[in-house]
Formats: C-alpha cells, structure tokens, sequence
C-alpha cells in the first residue's frame, strides 16, 4: 500500500467525497457543460 500511494502526490487514496465536486456538475445547473472529460484521480496522471 505504501508503493502505492507513494505514486500519487496526495499521499492518499481517493474517497467518494473526492468525486463530489466533479459529479455536481452533471447536475440540471450545469446543463450547458458539454462533452466534458475530467479525471479524478489525485494527480496521478501527473507523474
């Protein structure tokens, strides 16, 4: 596990709340977003 979460700059695994605030987006407020990709994924993608 430590392996693991040394590759992540957070230090952490990912909780559901994390994802909240991209989620809330798909919601009736933000219908004009449009084809939208936005990974959650802690930085991973960073490294």
């Amino acid at each position: 596990m430590k392996k693991i979460l040394a590759q992540y700059p957070l230090r952490r695994l990912g909780r559901p709340d994390d994802v909240i605030p991209m989620v809330l987006p798909a919601s009736p407020l933000s219908s004009w977003t449009t084809g939208q990709v936005i990974p959650v994924n802690g930085g991973y993608a960073m490294v």
